[in-house]
């Protein structure tokens, strides 16, 4: 492997950022890995320095007038551990003086990383689970749709519909998270919303991307813009902020063009509802609920006003999490790092139930099906009391729609 191989699809804007960047040191306090680990070399500012090492190699001075340095691809593998032991959970990115997109520059970094070879094999593993099932569970994408048997819900088939329901993996395959597309329903059927699944939902290809294996991530784009349009849909619900992300930002830019559908939130959704007098609580939860923010949807999407909107209405007693809304603090379920820092990914998620038990709350609720599913993991390792709900469970039971 050369520097040239592994640099050979970083942007000119990718390299000036590496050669830009103050050294201020922000990024490293701000790591959520770096402060569980202490771990230097997985820090930002690690990352940062050993990629320009890289250009440097290929573009410094030196470079120009002697020729390109050889590199140690021990190095490189150390640079490309790192690059993964990250949640990408985008906290870094808020406190960068210089407002450099490095969620951008850290899924480059790991499509090179693929791509030159240095892929690790458990997100290689991902890559041909993914392409050759269609999601992440290892399972016959065919079974996708076995949540509406389990939840005993009625999905409508339509052939035009102003809204499709994209479910997501996690919330289909996991018996955990049904409950949560079982609330989603409900909700739209409470409203008389018109709305309708794919019917063949595939994986939205936010595991190839963080994995850096985006070879065929165009085909599982035009595949969903294509079914989707199909119908006609005004807009595409979704439940999962990493779906959200995809179908949202993504999409459009891999396809070349603006979508013709509006791409939105659950909470996006109910608070909408809410607005317009079309939902109204039965009664309110009575309990001390805290909200976790999911990365992907408050501090990359922008979204945390409306989940507490929503549970202000819902719950009797909602408290604030320290580290909240776009300064929130990873679970650890992000990035893939459960599955290639296990032990690290539940660490972080035990902190943030600690978090939540030091502010006297009995129910954290958060608007991710990952967040749920790591949450809950972590309660049951520490033993602990605290329930983890999602948002769109809390909001169908005190609507009087389903039982939790």
């Amino acid at each position: 492997m050369s520097d040239k191989e592994f640099l050979d699809g970083f942007s000119r804007m990718h390299i000036l950022q590496l050669y830009a960047c103050g050294k201020c040191g922000d990024c490293i306090l701000a790591c959520p890995v770096f402060e569980e680990t202490q771990d230097e070399t997985l820090a930002p500012a690690f990352k940062i320095r050993a990629l320009k090492s890289l250009a440097k190699a290929r573009y410094g001075i030196r470079a120009l007038l002697f020729g390109p340095r050889r590199v140690n691809s021990d190095h490189v593998q150390k640079l490309v551990s790192s690059i993964y032991n990250c949640t990408m959970c985008g906290r870094c990115m808020t406190v960068c003086p210089f407002n450099f997109d490095l969620i951008d520059l850290w899924e480059k970094a790991r499509e090179r990383a693929v791509e030159s070879g240095f892929g690790l094999p458990q997100v290689l593993q991902i890559k041909d689970v993914v392409e050759a099932e269609k999601n992440v569970y290892n399972l016959p994408n065919s079974s996708r749709r076995e949540w509406l048997e389990f939840e005993q819900v009625e999905a409508p088939k339509k052939e035009k519909a102003d809204t499709v329901y994209f479910v997501g993996c996690t919330t289909s395959y996991s018996g955990i998270l049904t409950p949560i597309a079982h609330a989603v329903t409900s909700i739209m059927d409470a409203v008389g919303e018109d709305w309708t699944l794919l019917d063949e939902e595939w994986c939205c290809g936010s595991p190839l991307r963080f994995a850096g294996t985006t070879g065929r991530y165009r085909e599982f784009v035009a595949k969903h813009v294509e079914a989707i349009e199909a119908l006609d849909a005004k807009r595409v619900v979704v439940n999962c902020p990493s779906c959200y992300r995809r179908l949202k930002y993504d999409y459009p830019r891999i396809i070349g063009r603006p979508l013709r559908f509006h791409v939105i939130h659950f909470v996006e959704l109910v608070d909408e509802y809410v607005k317009e007098d079309r939902l109204t609580p039965v009664q309110k939860l009575e309990a001390t609920v805290t909200y976790h923010d999911p990365c992907e949807l408050s501090r990359l999407s922008g979204i945390y006003d409306e989940p507490r909107r929503l549970l202000t209405k819902f719950v009797t007693n909602f408290v604030e999490m320290p580290e909240n809304k776009v300064n929130t603090r990873c679970c650890g379920a992000g990035g893939l790092l459960k599955t290639v820092n296990p032990e690290l990914s539940s660490s972080l998620a035990k902190k943030r139930v600690e978090q939540a038990e030091k502010v006297g709350a009995s129910i954290i609720v958060s608007a991710c099906p990952a967040c749920k599913l790591h949450l809950t993991h972590a309660t049951i390792d520490k033993k602990s009391e605290i329930q983890v709900l999602d948002i769109a469970e809390v909001i169908a039971q005190q609507l009087g729609l389903i039982m939790i």
